[in-house]
Parts: C-alpha cells; structure tokens; sequence
C-alpha cells in the first residue's frame, strides 16, 4: 500500500496575536512526487525546489503541500486506487489553486482522471518523451550521452548501455537504437541490456574487456522480479567492472562513476519551483535542455581512468577534484612569506645603521674637530633611517630596548610601549618593571637566556608571553645582540621585540585542524592513527594489551532531518561528552566524521574490560537527550571492537576489524556490541557463498516442504500441519530453515522462496482433498519482509484460484513483531484476507511487544505459544504462570490457543488441564515430507492398506 506524507504549509508559523493588516490570501499548491525522500535523486530535487521558492519573500509564497507516490517501493498499479482515495480524503476540503506532478509515474496517475479535482489547475514536469500537452517533457538523451562518451574516451570501441525494461524506458531504448547504426559505421559497437538477472548483469559486466565503456540508466528490478535499489545497483556495478561507467542523471555522481552528459534533479527541482511560483517554464527543447542538464564529471573518477580534462565540453563541471594543501593556504602562506621579507629588510636596515653610528662615534672620538661637519650629516642621515624605521616597526609591531650593562640603564623606543600596551609617563622600563610584565611562567625562561648571552656572548633569542592591563594576553619574539667594548668587555644589549600574537594564533589554529575535529574537539582519524602506533610500539615493547572501539549512531538521520543540522552537531557535542566520561585520561575518543566514533583503550588488562566499557556508553547513549529544541531524543549505538596483538598489530588492521565487528553488531540487531574474530572473516565469505547458492536454488527449485501435525488436545486427532519448508542442497543435502531464512530476509529472497511454499503447500493440500484424505487445516508462515513488501492478499488469491485449495483450510501464521508495524494499515490488510476465508494465526505470540489495544481489533483466529514458554513446563513457576495466562486472555478474545514445541506427556498434562485447544511437535511427530504426512493421516483414518504411498 503506497504510503503519504502530507508536511506542513510552508512558511505557517503559529501566532498568538492576530496581524491588524489583512494579506490576501495565499496560493494552495499540492506537489506529487514519484518517488521517496530516501532517494538521493528526490533529496536533490527538493533541494532545487525550496532553493527557487527562498528567491522570493516569505508572505509571498504559497501554501505548499507534498505528496509521494513511492513508484520504487510498491507497485503503482496495485496502489492507484489506495492513493487517491487518500488524496481526495486528506484534500476534499482544502481549496487548491494548482496541482504539479513530478517524473512520469505522479504524472501518469493524474492523467485520464478527469475527475481528480476537476476544477484545480495541473501542471507536470516529466522525463519520457511522447507525454501530451498537459506535462512539459524534459525528455532522456542517451545519445548526446553517448557522444560524450566518445568525445572523453577516445580509444573507445564499444559502448554497453544498462537501461530498465518498464515502460518508461522504452522511449530511452528506441532513441539509443538511432546511434547504433552511425555508431556501426565508424566500428564503434553499441550494445543495450535490457533483459537480464541481476546475478547475469554482474557476471556480464564483470566479462567486459577493455576498450569498453558503460552508461547507466537507472535500474530498479531485473526480469525476474528482484527489486534492489537503483543506486546500489550501480555501486555493484562499479565493484565488479574493470571499465569505465557513465551515468545520466546527477545523483549517481558519487558512486564511483565518472558522470557525462546528465539530467541534474536540483535543476529539476528549480523547475517544480517555478511551477509552483506561477513563473514561466521553457518552452523550446533548447530552453528545456539548458534548464535541466549539463556535463558534470567525477574529479576523483577523471583521474582513476586518466582522462584529460582537456578532452571535456567547455561547459563541464568537475565536481570532487582533490586539491592540494599549498592552493588552499595560498593567500596565508604568501602573507607570511612577504612579512618574513619585510622583517628581514627591517632587520638589515637597523643593524646597517648601527654600525654606521658605531663607526661614526669611533670616528669622531678620534678626529673630532677635522670630520665635525660629516659626522653632522651622518647623523641626520641617521635620523632620518631612524624615523623611517619606526614607520616601518608600527606596521610590523616591531619594538627596541637597549640594556646598558654597566649603568642598568634600560631605553625603550615609542613601538615598545605599544606592543606591552603601557603609555610612556605612566610606565618607566627598566630591568625590574619590564620583567613584572612578563607572564610568571616565562619569566624563569627570559631571565637564564638573558645571563646565557651575557656569560657566553651567544645570540638572545626567545618566545615570552606578557599581559596587558586589559587582560589580553600576547606573545613577544625577542631577537638580541651584546656589544663589546674594546677590550671585550660587555657593554650593553640591543633587542628588537615583536608582537606575534596573531601569527602564532594562526600557526596554532591550522595545527589544532590538523589534528582535531572542529565540531566536537575531539581528535580526528590522523591523530587516531598516530596515537594508535605510539601505543602500538609500546604494546609491542612492553607486551601491554589494548583495544579499539568503533560506533556510530542509530537513528541520527532521523534528527538530523527533523530538527535540522544545528540540532544534529549539538547532538553529536553531547555524544561525545557521554562517552568520554567513561574513558580514562590515557584513552582517546576520535570522530572519524558523520555520527562515527572510534576509541582507544591505552591499557586493559582482560579482554572483557572492553566489553565492559562498550555496554556501560550502549546503556548510556539510549537514555534521551535534551536538545535546544527537543528534551527527549532518543538514539541508539552499536560498537565493534578489535584486540591488539588478537586482532591485528597496524592501525590499518585494527580499525578495519572494528569496523567488521561493528557490521556483525548491527547484523545482531543493534544496540549491542561484538568482538572481531577470524571466524567472523570465514562467515563474511560464507555469507557470499550462501546467498549465490540460495538465488541459484530458487531458480533450480531446491526447496521441499515439510508438515509437522497440529493435534486437537482432547481428541487427540490431527486436524491440521504447519507447512516448513527445507533447501535440498545437491552438494550440502538437507539444509534447515535457521541457515538460510535470515539471509532471505536481508537480501529480500524471501518472497520468492515464501511464495513457492504458499504455491506449493496449496498444490499439495488439494491434491491430499482429492485422494480422499480428510479435511484439514494447513499454516503457510509469513515472514515480516513478504507482510510488508508483497501485496500478500493478491498473492494468496492468486495462488489459490491457480491450486484450487478451498480459502477455509488456508491459515497464514504472522509473527507478532510484524503485525505491530503501521498497525491501522495491518487491520485493513487482515481484513482484506478474512474476507476472502483464510484463517489468521499469531506466531511466536509472547516474545514480542503486542498492544491488547490493537490486538482485540485484529481479526485472528489463533495464537500460537512460542516454544521458548513450552519448554521447561511444568518445572519452570514462571513458564506456568505465562503459558497459563496466554491462553486464558486467548479464549477470552474469542482465539483458539495452540502451544508449540511439545516434547513430553507433563507438558501436555498441564496444556490440557489450562484449557489449551490445540499442539504441535515432536511428542506426537516431527516434521515430515508429504508423502509420510500423507501416510500418518491415513494410519489415523484406518486407511493405510489403500492409501497410496505418494501423492
């Protein structure tokens, strides 16, 4: 059933007191979309779309309502009807000014609905070509695709285009059909695959030789019927293929392909905006293309195939091109490069002055009435170097103290006083009060390198900090030199002082980037890889053990999406804090980026230690947040953990086996965490190996079915049988269900497999009727993946007008998880099976979360004890008071109760003394193929020397 979500007008903000000007009222405008938000192709698109309606003031935008068709998760034939009884229910009395389509499937519903709010204006922006006047058509061009492959690749020979074989790409097909002979002349191979299994595609693609490129349009089933979603498609694709891929729409951008000539959805978007706007829409093909598509290329892609970026249209955009460190500092580096210049001019401009007044007294001590008049114009030559010097220091922040060593006698030039933010009058430098301006801490420093140039006439030089009155706190670089009188003796120092505060700002910032997250401050993966080897090399050099923990966070999309990204990193802040509160100060907490976490544990002296940790930040992270604008969010984590030396002796290996346990915790059910070991590398491989195996036993019909007798408890008569079904593997033999249906279910085999049990079970039953057998009941199990992803009612009415099995002797078991999913939806889908006949049982009833509220509505005919309950009857007190429970509440919502899992005769004793209707299992038979089921029924109707051994 195609589910709908109506969001808020946009722009409705709630208010208190009402506005004293009355605004015209607003446009109501309802948007149809073909597809869910979870497609990066939708994401895009609505981005586009409120981009164009932000050009306009807020009192100036409509009331916009969203809908969506979700064509890619369900059928929308089998949806149509359901979809709009729930649009005209939702919308029959909102006055609607214009109704807008998006992509072929919205539009393909509204159309030939002359009826669907007739009044209402319409207008539909679709992607195939040959739509009516009523849509503007973007239209495909996987020809102008192709010749961009050609044009970027030239030495290409052949050209394989994956497409769809819906309706809605065989527009797309015919137009690539028309290159096929140009493309043949110039022995240029063009072939399309439109008919294929998924498993063919990727061993075809995996086959493709060199020379060879492929253009990918969007592919959601195969011709089997196996759905996947599009994007992953390709990104299968990309891992098997040695050959280039180019796609035509821009949201497959970032899974490893190069790009091309693309449809962008933000332009799209920008269309649906302008629909919505009441603006004009193209109205040419040239206008149409300009506004929907362009040449976007992958940058990291461009450079993995070598491509010349001089061999793409002008008009490309090159999106993810790596760029180098040196070009994004490139304005600070030369800022620094020209003052270290500068500095270094000034600094030989004063040092050539000096001496030229050195030389100048020396000269007039000696001579002083002859050069009188020189040593005149040498010193206003002096001046004026001096005045220009001190221009130069107030843009340097540069300043000069000369220290006399035999008076004390210390001399500051204006610039000092700046740069240690004291005026001259109210401040007296000499050696005491400047050292009371240093900061404590560096005092102790200044003061030894200070004796060390005196003592043994070395270079001063030192980094000190001082603090102004005001409380501000700079740094100072202090560069002097002693002078010496003839005999060498010291005379005095010369010092130049500079202010470099914001240089050492700026030098410490960029090294905090290097190594620190800038949203949580916690250390990022290049720290996390340092600290690792450090502790590495100690571990090796001290046989010391540690661990490492990776996380991420279950359900943070969700908030970051309803509460927007602000609230998300404020998240992640909090998060962060939680966790380091159970480290140590010798641990470390990296973000890797997004909501992933890695931590470091320095020293733990047992394995469990890390276990022990990573369960108290489980329990910790699932108590609810306040957030500025929500007190109670609540997410999830799941952790995996890697052992050094166990688990690996590099960073490399340990992060990795953390990530792979972290997969193997999340496959468990999340919120819990899991260690890496060898066995789980062996069962990663065996789960590839067992899927391949499993799609192939579909095909080949490997599958057999086993009924296990469903006995009346006080007749002690079979009156029906749970339908198992069993893989009859040609090279592992008889395989169990646990094996093999939880892969089904993640990999979504599982309604294929289901519905050939269902198929079968029904062919059998009706085959039992018409041999003569007596009338008996048969539970079919339905897993949660085909309740929620098949339309199951369609498919048992199917199957049972193609068997013939009469709907009464049907029984589909559900497990209790599954009927609590979207429990409004579940009843109206229940009720649309017990109208046909069929029989409805909960399976594994007491190991779920049941709601009595919407039990009682559920229109179930039974209840099923799960076996855990069963098993240590009548020993356990617990087990007792919960089996008998069950039980009494069944029959008091009018259900027949059945227990499963009976082994022993005090079980059944105590199911039949509490009233229990029905049992099953291996006390009366275990699971049997048909033929011995067949052969048990007959023993019980005293029949068996007639019966025939196989039916």
């Amino acid at each position: 059933m195609t589910t709908a979500e109506v969001l808020p007008p946009l722009g409705t903000k709630p208010s208190a007191i009402a506005s004293p000007i009355a605004l015209p009222p607003k446009r109501r405008v309802l948007v149809i979309y073909s597809y869910h938000d979870t497609l990066p192709w939708q994401a895009k698109l609505r981005e586009g779309l409120f981009a164009r309606l932000d050009t306009v003031p807020l009192e100036q935008q409509p009331e916009l309502f969203e809908e969506r068709f979700e064509a890619h998760r369900l059928s929308p034939l089998a949806s149509n009807a359901n979809f709009l009884a729930l649009l005209e229910a939702k919308y029959s009395k909102v006055p609607l000014d214009l109704i807008v389509t998006e992509n072929d499937y919205a539009f393909d519903f509204i159309k030939n609905k002359p009826n669907f709010f007739p009044a209402v204006k319409r207008q539909s922006i679709t992607l195939t070509q040959g739509r009516d006047d009523q849509a503007l058509v973007i239209g495909e061009d996987p020809v102008t695709a192709v010749n961009t492959i050609l044009k970027v690749l030239p030495t290409t020979k052949r050209i394989v285009v994956i497409v769809g074989n819906d309706f809605y790409y065989q527009n797309t097909v015919a137009l690539v059909k028309t290159a096929q002979t140009s493309l043949a002349a110039n022995r240029i191979q063009l072939d399309i695959w439109d008919n294929f299994s998924f498993t063919e595609l990727y061993q075809r693609t995996q086959q493709l030789p060199k020379n060879t490129a492929i253009l990918y349009f969007p592919v959601s089933q195969d011709r089997l019927g196996v759905s996947q979603i599009p994007k992953e498609v390709l990104r299968q694709l990309n891992y098997v293929a040695n050959v280039p891929i180019f796609v035509h729409h821009d949201s497959f951008l970032d899974a490893g392909t190069i790009g091309g000539y693309v449809i962008s959805a933000a332009k799209i978007g920008d269309l649906l905006g302008r629909a919505v706007l009441g603006l004009d829409l193209p109205n040419t093909k040239a206008e149409i293309e300009a506004a929907t598509k362009g040449y976007y290329f992958n940058g990291k892609e461009l450079k993995r195939w070598a491509i010349d970026e001089s061999l793409l249209p002008a008009d490309s955009l090159i999106l993810n091109r790596k760029v180098s460190k040196f070009y994004t500092y490139r304005w600070q580096i030369t800022a620094t490069v020209l003052a270290f210049i500068l500095e270094s001019l000034l600094i030989i401009t004063l040092f050539r002055s000096l001496r030229q007044r050195n030389q100048a007294t020396h000269t007039l001590a000696q001579e002083r009435d002859s050069l009188e008049q020189h040593v005149a114009e040498r010193t206003h030559e002096l001046g004026e170097s001096r005045n220009l010097f001190q221009e130069a220091a107030k843009l340097a922040k540069f300043g000069v103290f000369d220290y006399d060593l035999i008076t004390g006698e210390l001399k500051w030039d204006d610039s000092m006083f700046v740069i240690y933010g004291v005026k001259r009058g109210e401040f007296y430098p000499s050696y005491r009060t400047w050292c009371e301006l240093l900061f404590p801490e560096d005092r102790r420093a200044v003061e030894i390198a200070l004796q060390h140039t005196i003592s043994d006439n070395a270079e001063f030089n030192i980094d000190f900090r001082i603090q102004h009155k005001q409380g501000d706190i700079h740094t100072i670089s202090a560069l002097g030199q002693m002078y010496h009188n003839s005999k060498g003796q010291p005379l005095r120092i010369v010092c130049f002082n500079q202010d470099i505060t914001e240089r050492k700002a700026a030098e410490e910032r960029i090294n905090y980037l290097a190594f620190y997250d800038p949203l949580t401050e916690l250390p990022n993966r290049r720290l996390l890889r340092e600290r690792l080897k450090y502790n590495i090399d100690v571990g090796h050099r001290e046989h010391k053990n540690m661990a490492v923990l990776m996380l991420d966070l279950d359900r943070f999309k969700i908030v970051n999406d309803s509460l927007g990204h602000t609230s998300g990193d404020e998240l992640l802040k909090q998060v962060g804090r939680r966790i380091s509160s159970h480290l140590l100060d010798v641990d470390t907490l990296a973000r890797l980026g997004g909501d992933e976490f890695i931590i470091l544990l320095s020293n733990i002296k047992h394995q469990e230690d890390a276990g022990r940790i990573a369960d108290a930040i489980i329990t910790d992270l699932a108590q609810p947040f306040q957030l500025s604008l929500s007190d109670d969010v609540r997410i999830g984590t799941s952790i995996g953990i890697s052992l050094y030396p166990e688990h690996g002796d590099t960073p490399e290996k340990l992060i990795d086996h953390a990530d792979l346990a972290l997969y193997q915790a999340k496959k468990e059910g999340r919120g819990r965490f899991a260690y890496f070991s060898q066995l789980l590398t062996v069962l990663v491989h065996e789960r590839i190996a067992l899927e391949s195996r499993l799609r192939r036993a579909i095909e080949q019909q490997e599958f057999r079915v086993f009924y296990q007798p469903q006995v009346d408890i006080n007749t002690g008569k079979i009156i029906g049988a749970e339908a198992l079904v069993r893989w009859q593997d040609p090279q592992h033999g008889l395989i169990p269900p646990i094996s093999f249906i939880p892969l089904a279910e993640e990999t979504g085999l599982i309604i294929a497999i289901g519905e050939w049990v269902l198929h079968e079970t029904c062919r059998q039953g009706k085959a039992w009727l018409d041999a003569g057998l007596p009338t008996l009941s048969l539970a079919v199990n339905v897993s949660p993946h085909q309740f929620h992803h098949s339309n199951i009612a369609d498919v048992v009415s199917t199957v049972l007008a193609a068997t013939g099995f009469p709907a009464q002797q049907l029984e589909l078991e559900l497990t209790e998880s599954s009927l609590m999913e979207g429990q409004d939806d579940i009843i109206v889908l229940l009720n649309k099976l017990r109208v046909q006949g069929i029989h409805l049982a909960i399976d594994d009833f007491g190991t779920g979360y049941s709601s009595l509220a919407y039990l009682k509505r559920f229109p179930v005919d039974v209840l099923k004890i799960d076996k855990s309950f069963i098993n240590d009857i009548p020993h356990d007190q617990n087990d007792t008071q919960i089996t008998a429970t069950i039980i009494a509440m069944g029959h008091i919502l009018g259900f027949k109760v059945l227990a499963e899992g009976v082994e022993n005769a005090a079980q059944l004793a105590f199911l039949q003394a509490n009233g229990c209707d029905i049992y099953q299992g291996y006390i009366k038979s275990k699971p049997l193929p048909a033929d011995e089921f067949a052969s048990l029924l007959w023993e019980q109707s005293n029949h068996l020397q007639t019966f025939p051994r196989r039916i």
